[in-house]
């Protein structure tokens, strides 16, 4: 009995202290020109993930020139967006849908894993209740590039590193990434620092999907929900 109260009780408490951490405001201050939107991005949430699509425009895509080596079709003319992900090499390179899920993917994961992150051709975007869209100015749009940029481990040659074969989707590509993922460091909180580097207010920690969409919404309503 206790042994089954213990198992229920630390996920629990994992959730409850995400929800904290969702309104445990780092101390902090949004850049002052955050407010210029002439940008928009989407965040793209699942049930355990959160990717970042940019508009590829001419300036992403001559930003992401290596991408020209993998099988994300920068040329295509239904290229719209460029999808950014960053997660566990273990549980991400393998799970392309939940039903793919390996308990011992999900134990490498949870215990301490190499990151990667995938980069996928996309085409449009439609509304919907997985989709969180942001307004950015400029200069906060350079910030979040940069900050994807270091989401990327880079070789010898300066430039990210390709897991060759690695794919779960069409047009997606794998790349060996900066930093370690475990389950105090998983992917939702890799979003969230890429947000406060582009100038968001988010609290301290938001490990899961659900934690890091109420930090946003409830420290950044100014910025959601409006054409640029």
């Amino acid at each position: 009995m206790k042994l089954c109260a213990g198992i229920i009780a630390v996920p629990a408490v994992y959730l409850f202290a995400a929800w904290i951490g969702a309104y445990a405001v780092w101390p902090t201050t949004p850049h002052a020109d955050i407010g210029a939107k002439t940008h928009r991005i989407h965040l793209l949430t699942g049930l355990l993930h959160t990717d970042i699509a940019v508009e590829a425009t001419p300036e992403v895509l001559e930003r992401f020139a290596f991408l020209r080596e993998t099988p994300v079709p920068l040329e295509n003319p239904n290229l719209r967006n460029l999808v950014f992900g960053w997660g566990s090499q273990a549980f991400y390179t393998t799970a392309g849908t939940y039903a793919d899920i390996e308990p011992a993917a999900v134990f490498t994961a949870v215990t301490g894993d190499n990151s990667v992150m995938r980069v996928v051709g996309y085409g449009q975007i439609k509304s919907d209740e997985t989709v969180v869209s942001i307004n950015l100015s400029t200069a906060a749009m350079e910030r979040l590039l940069l900050a994807i940029e270091r989401g990327f481990s880079n070789g010898t040659v300066g430039k990210p590193r390709l897991l060759p074969g690695a794919t779960i989707g069409p047009n997606d590509a794998f790349f060996e990434g900066a930093g370690h993922f475990n389950i105090f460091y998983p992917c939702n909180q890799w979003v969230r620092d890429v947000l406060v580097e582009t100038g968001f207010i988010l609290g301290r920690w938001t490990p899961t999907t659900h934690s890091l969409i109420t930090s946003i919404k409830a420290h950044n309503q100014e910025l959601l929900s409006r054409q640029p």
